[in-house]
C-alpha cells in the first residue's frame, strides 16, 4: 500500500485497456483505485504497477500524480488542486464513458484550455445506413419507443450536418449496427452486469473492420426514455452516435460529448455549440446562405484572418466573412474590403487581431497597417522591420493560447512574442519542425473556432492538431468546398 493525495489505497495489477470505444461506466458504491482510474482513462502514460516500480518514495509518487489529477479535474469541471479531494472522489464515481479523456500526448498541456476533441476519423459519404438488431429485455422497451430514441438522437446530428441516415433491415449490411447485449457479446469488450458498462461505440477509423461505427448497449441496464431512473436511452444514443460519427470527448460543460453521464434534467436536451462545431469540422455545414459564385470558388485566396469572432477571407479587393456557426455572412461575391477597413490595400499578405488592444494588423509587402475597428490608426503604414522581419511574408498565424504570432515565408517560420513584442530567439525554423506534418509553402493560415490551426496552400488546406501536435490525417482538402459553400 502507498499514500496518494487524499486517501490511502492498495493498487492491484492493472493493465490499462486500449483506448477506443465510447461507453458509459457506472461505479456506484465501488470507488476505483485512483492511479488505475487515471491510467485507464488516459491521464497517466503508464500503468499503476509501473508507477510503483518507478517511484520508490511516496512523496515522489504523489508529485507524479498531481499534474494528471489537475488534468482530470479540468476535464470534469472541478477546481484544479492536484489533490484527490472529496469533489474529485465523487467525480470518479460518476457514471461515465469508457473512452479515454485527454489524448495521451496531452499530459503536459496544462493550460491549453482544450475544447472538444476529434478522433481524426470520419465517414467519407453523406448517407449512412443503420440497423437495429434487437430491443432491451431487462427493462422491456417496445420497439416503437426504441425507434423513437434512435431517430431523435440521429436527428440531433443530421440537423446540423449534411449527413442523412437510412434504416435497413437487420439482416442487411449497415454502417452502424445497434444492438443490446449483456456480458460477452462477440467483441473484445464484454459488459459487466447492472450498473457497470452501459454502452460503447466504435469510432469510424478503420481499425475495427465491420465494427466501425457500431453501438452496443448493455442489456443488463434499465433503459427508458424519461431518465428519472435508470438511463435515458435517447441521451445515451445521442452521445454514442457522436462517437460513431468520429467525435471524441469534450471538456466543455453542457456538451453531450462530456465523458460522464448527465442524468435526468428538466432542461431541453440539445446539442451544445461545441458539439455542433466539432461535427461540422468533420462533415461541413448546411448551405443556409446564398451559394458562393463559381467565380469566387475557382481561385485561391490571399489571406485568412480571425477578427472579432469571424473568419475574414481576403482576395484582391474583396472580403468574405464566416461566423462561429460556420455560416457565410456576406453576399456571393463578397464585399469590398475598403468598406470594412478604410484604406486597406488590395491583395494583402496576411494579418491578425492583436491581443493587447484588439486592433487588427494587416501586412502588405514590406509594410503593415493597424486598424481600430474600421479606422486606420494615424502613423501607419509602418515598416515590417518593427517586427524584426526582413522579407515579405506569405502567411500569418496567431495562436491565442501562447500569445505568439507566426510569420511564414517559403519553408520557414518566424515566431513573434506579443508579450515582449520581440521576435523569439533562434528563429526562423523550418515550418515542418514547428508544425509537424504540415507541408510548406503556406499561402495563408488561421486558428479556427475549434482551436485547430489551418494552413492553406493554393486551393487546398491542411489541419494541424494542437492536442496531438501533428497534422491530422485525411488532408489536404479543398478550402472553397469546406469553407465557402462551393
Amino acid at each position: 500500500m502507498y499514500h496518494v493525495p487524499g486517501f490511502l489505497m492498495s493498487v492491484p495489477a492493472v493493465t490499462p485497456p486500449e483506448r477506443f470505444p465510447g461507453c458509459f461506466r457506472s461505479v456506484y458504491g465501488r470507488l476505483p483505485q485512483q492511479p488505475a482510474y487515471l491510467s485507464q482513462f488516459d491521464y497517466l502514460p503508464a500503468s499503476p504497477v509501473s508507477l510503483v516500480d518507478e517511484y520508490d518514495d511516496d512523496a515522489d509518487l504523489e508529485a507524479s500524480l498531481r499534474e494528471p489529477l489537475r488534468i482530470f479535474q479540468r476535464f470534469f469541471r472541478l477546481q484544479e488542486t492536484g489533490e484527490m479531494n472529496e469533489e474529485s472522489i465523487q467525480a470518479i464515481k460518476r457514471p461515465r464513458c469508457g473512452l479515454g479523456d485527454p489524448p495521451p500526448s496531452d499530459q503536459n498541456e496544462s493550460r491549453r484550455g482544450k475544447r472538444y476533441a476529434l478522433s481524426g476519423a470520419r465517414w467519407g459519404k453523406q448517407e449512412l445506413t443503420f440497423s437495429v438488431i434487437n430491443t432491451p429485455t431487462y427493462n422491456v422497451m417496445p420497439r416503437k419507443k426504441v425507434n423513437w430514441a434512435i431517430w431523435n438522437a440521429l436527428k440531433m446530428w443530421s440537423s446540423v450536418i449534411p449527413v442523412s441516415f437510412r434504416k435497413v433491415p437487420s439482416w442487411q449490411p449497415a454502417d452502424i449496427v445497434i444492438k443490446f447485449a449483456s456480458y460477452y457479446h462477440g467483441d473484445s469488450y464484454p459488459f459487466d452486469g447492472p450498473n457497470g458498462t452501459i454502452a460503447h461505440a466504435y469510432l469510424p477509423n478503420g481499425r475495427f473492420g465491420d465494427l466501425d461505427g457500431d453501438i452496443h448497449l448493455d442489456d443488463s441496464e434499465a433503459f427508458n426514455n424519461h431518465g428519472r431512473w435508470g438511463y435515458n436511452l435517447y441521451k445515451v444514443l445521442a452521445h454514442e452516435f457522436g462517437h460513431s460519427l468520429g467525435l471524441d470527448h469534450s471538456a466543455v460543460p453542457g456538451s453531450i460529448m462530456v465523458p460522464d453521464y448527465q442524468g435526468f434534467s428538466e432542461k431541453p436536451f440539445t446539442l451544445h455549440s461545441d458539439d455542433i462545431r466539432a461535427v461540422q469540422v468533420l462533415y461541413g455545414f448546411y448551405d443556409t446562405t446564398v451559394q458562393t459564385s463559381k467565380k469566387t470558388c475557382d481561385k485561391a485566396y490571399d489571406a485568412t484572418v480571425m477578427i472579432s469572432g469571424r473568419l475574414h477571407i481576403f482576395r484582391n479587393n474583396r472580403v468574405w466573412m464566416i461566423n462561429k456557426s460556420g455560416k457565410l455572412k456576406t453576399k456571393a461575391l463578397g464585399m469590398r474590403s475598403k468598406k470594412l477597413f478604410a484604406g486597406i490595400p488590395s491583395s494583402i499578405d496576411g494579418g491578425y487581431q492583436r491581443p493587447s488592444d484588439g486592433n487588427t494588423v494587416i501586412f502588405k509587402d514590406m509594410q503593415y497597417y493597424v486598424y481600430s475597428g474600421s479606422n486606420q490608426l494615424n502613423g501607419y503604414p509602418r515598416p515590417v522591420a518593427d517586427y524584426s522581419l526582413t522579407t515579405v511574408v506569405d502567411a500569418i498565424l496567431h495562436l491565442r493560447e501562447y500569445n505568439k504570432t507566426y510569420f511564414f515565408k517559403d519553408d520557414q517560420v518566424w515566431r513573434f512574442d506579443e508579450n515582449s513584442y520581440s521576435m523569439d530567439v533562434g528563429y526562423p525554423h523550418a515550418t515542418t519542425s514547428v508544425f509537424t506534418g504540415i507541408v510548406p509553402p503556406i499561402s495563408n493560415a488561421f486558428q479556427y473556432f475549434d482551436g485547430y490551426s489551418y494552413f492553406v496552400t493554393d486551393k487546398q488546406y491542411q489541419r494541424y492538431n494542437p492536442y496531438h501536435r501533428n497534422a491530422d490525417p485525411g488532408y489536404p482538402r479543398y478550402f472553397s468546398q469546406d469553407f465557402m459553400k462551393c
